[in-house]
């Protein structure tokens, strides 16, 4: 026989792991274990072992115990496959957090949240982007590591940024350094000569706000040396509608998924990471391209912008179900991009789409931890 539960309670919904196979002979007994002590419905016992004769069928059940009878009796709730009852990660990695200076913090997050494309983003106040609150949100959240992504826009404030993002990541073992530059720079290699001496992870680039196309030759130039320095890039792939673009911007500012597919094309050997699933508010048809194309993804800010541009919640989900089942299954990272979003309720988003059977267990775990930890080498166990 196969045990395939542990302390199951009366009532409780459960999946049984398997093989999709209806005709299985399910056979459940509740045996009696020193663990049963303590009832506390009667004298029916509180807890439960499953039993197979064969490979159960994966679908959810609720248990029904009979008074203090051994053998219960199962019934079948829906077909739902490949939930558990025992839904928390290991670990969880949030790949794509963001922290600010404190006398800049409150300023930023304000002036963010006023822009043109705010509401289109959804972006809310998730956390004060103060490195403090950052921490206090990994305890209250079980995160075992974040990743902490530099913003820099003018070239002159990198050498700030970096070094301000390494003191920081120095006070807590949880954090995650990295590190941005930017085309053309004067001192490129040394920037990232130093990244690297402070264990750097990665590279954060934000091509919009930095302005510069990726595909120029400038740009080029920097991934041949980011590729020298052994470092992966992260990519941040907002748009921003014509309508809001100032009088400096372009729109060959934007990393788009046909310029991150031309760039892999041309630079095979730059490890790329596309922020926010590939995209923000770009359609659905614009970003399927990107699936399967050997280009990592993190999930920050998606589950509610991935119907652009209607963003019907029910939508979103189902096309972010469809990334994350027909993507490469390690090349998808878990990320929040806090403070724009809420940890707890983005961890709480990929929990639910296991609970609900639309994502397996193995998917979450590596989504959440697995691959970030053998991608960056984060020593997990």
């Amino acid at each position: 026989m196969t045990d395939v539960g542990e302390r199951i309670r009366r009532g409780t919904r459960l999946t049984v792991h398997g093989a999709r196979d209806r005709e299985s002979g399910i056979m459940c007994i509740c045996r009696r274990r020193e663990w049963l002590a303590s009832p506390h419905e009667g004298s029916a016992p509180t807890a439960l072992r499953l039993f197979f004769k064969k490979a159960p069928p994966t679908e959810i059940y609720t248990l029904a115990l009979h008074g203090t009878h051994e053998v219960c009796k199962v019934k079948k709730r829906n077909n739902i496959w490949n939930a558990s009852p025992h839904i928390e990660p290991k670990h969880v990695v949030d790949v794509h957090t963001h922290i600010f200076e404190e006398h800049r913090s409150k300023i930023y997050i304000e002036k963010n949240l006023v822009i043109p494309s705010a509401k289109e983003l959804k972006l809310i106040r998730g956390s004060d982007g103060r490195f403090s609150s950052l921490q206090k949100s990994a305890v209250e959240n079980n995160i075992s590591k974040f990743f902490i992504l530099p913003v820099a826009r003018d070239p002159k404030s990198i050498d700030r940024i970096n070094d301000f993002y390494y003191r920081e990541s120095t006070t807590d073992p949880r954090a995650v350094l990295c590190g941005t530059v930017s085309p053309g720079h004067p001192r490129l290699r040394e920037i990232l000569s130093n990244l690297r001496s402070r264990g750097a992870k990665l590279i954060k680039l934000h091509s919009f706000l930095q302005r510069f196309d990726i595909l120029s030759d400038p740009a080029l130039g920097l991934f041949e040396k980011i590729i020298e320095g052994g470092f992966p890039v992260i990519f941040d792939t907002s748009r921003i509608r014509q309508e809001h673009l100032m009088p400096e911007d372009s729109v060959s500012f934007l990393t788009e998924p046909f310029k991150l597919l031309k760039l892999h094309e041309l630079l095979p050997d730059l490890k790329m990471i596309a922020a926010h699933g590939g995209g923000v508010l770009i359609s659905d048809q614009e970003r399927k391209p990107l699936i399967g194309s050997g280009i990592y993804l993190d999930i920050s800010t998606t589950f509610n912008t991935f119907d652009w541009p209607e963003n019907n919640y029910e939508k979103s989900i189902e096309n972010m179900v469809y990334l994350l089942n027909h993507h490469d299954q390690d090349k998808l990272f878990f990320g929040t991009d806090s403070p724009w979003r809420n940890q707890k309720e983005e961890i709480e988003e990929l929990k639910k789409l296991h609970t609900q059977g639309k994502i397996t267990k193995d998917q979450m775990e590596n989504i959440f931890w697995k691959n970030a930890n053998r991608f960056f080498d984060l020593g997990l166990e």
